[in-house]
């Protein structure tokens, strides 16, 4: 991941630094194209973009949805001046507006994460007896 105004040694820092569990990052670079029947007009098209590749260290560690929302507030940290949020698909793909929220008035992050642990755990009961595997 990645955009012209990130420097991918700085983010790949930054979130190395966060220690999250089952996830490394290794900064990179790279020029999106046009790939047809795929991403006909990707962001960014045929511009030069530093950025990070995510390594999956330990998949049975890795929690990619805490994961995830780590790596945008890292960024959000860092250029905030130039991450721009199209607010309802964030809502849509979080789930609620309460993790932008969060991002944009620099909130701490495992903070947001542990408040919902209890209504998670709740739900991971419930829906244990419908799971065909373990």
């Amino acid at each position: 991941l990645g955009a012209p105004w990130i420097e991918g040694k700085k983010l790949a820092a930054r979130l190395n630094g966060l220690a999250i569990p089952g996830v490394a990052f290794k900064d990179t670079s790279f020029t999106p194209v046009s790939i047809p029947g795929m991403s006909e007009n990707p962001k960014f098209k045929d511009q030069l973009c530093s950025g990070v590749r995510v390594l999956v260290t330990d998949r049975n560690q890795l929690r990619a949805y805490p994961a995830g929302i780590k790596v945008i507030n890292a960024i959000q940290n860092l250029y905030p001046d130039s991450l721009q949020f199209r607010a309802s698909h964030m809502d849509r793909l979080c789930g609620t507006s309460a993790v932008r929220e969060a991002i944009l008035r620099h909130a701490d992050m495992d903070s947001l994460i542990n408040s919902w642990q209890d209504s998670l755990k709740q739900f991971e009961e419930t829906c244990s007896k419908y799971l065909m595997y373990d």
